[in-house]
């Protein structure tokens, strides 16, 4: 059975594991080389940190989460923390990172966070109103025209779960 990040990441990979993952494979995806120098990786994880307001993890808690997907065979780490061989399986950096956003706490980290936080908050009032919902229902709550992404998302990350083809509800 081979790892899909879409369903798997989450069993596998604590919140700040996750974290430095992403942050991996942002600057992976920012260079375009063969070569990604960790320390770069650490210094992105502690900007968003202080971005975003989360609490640091000590330094060896990251190298032990590249430590982590180093051993799931995704990554070689040389001596000077140099990471090699990014070898994500048949997804792509892109498929890996979408996967990691698509989990609410990680709204805040993408483009559409926002946007993810208000259908969220329109799930959750519109699930205290009524016992099934329409994707209709949450563009008229939301104002969102296209919310195709986002509830594919949200059904994917375990927020909702379809009950027909066009209805479903939220998770308890």
């Amino acid at each position: 059975m081979s790892f899909n990040p879409y369903t798997d990441l989450n069993s596998y990979f604590n919140f700040h594991q996750r974290l430095v993952i992403l942050n991996l494979l942002q600057t992976a995806k920012a260079h375009k080389t063969k070569t990604i120098d960790g320390s770069e990786v650490y210094h992105n994880y502690i900007e968003m940190c202080e971005k975003y307001n989360i609490e640091k993890v000590f330094e060896h808690n990251i190298i032990r989460a590249l430590k982590s997907f180093e051993v799931a065979g995704y990554i070689k780490i040389k001596p000077g923390l140099k990471i090699t061989k990014l070898n994500l399986g048949k997804y792509t950096v892109d498929d890996w990172i979408k996967a990691i956003l698509q989990d609410p706490k990680f709204y805040d980290f993408s483009e559409m966070g926002g946007q993810l936080k208000t259908v969220q908050n329109a799930i959750t009032s519109l699930s205290d109103k009524q016992d099934k919902m329409t994707i209709e229902d949450i563009q008229k709550e939301t104002g969102i025209d296209d919310l195709t992404e986002m509830i594919h998302d949200l059904d994917n990350c375990g927020y909702i779960y379809y009950i027909g083809e066009r209805e479903f509800k939220k998770t308890p």
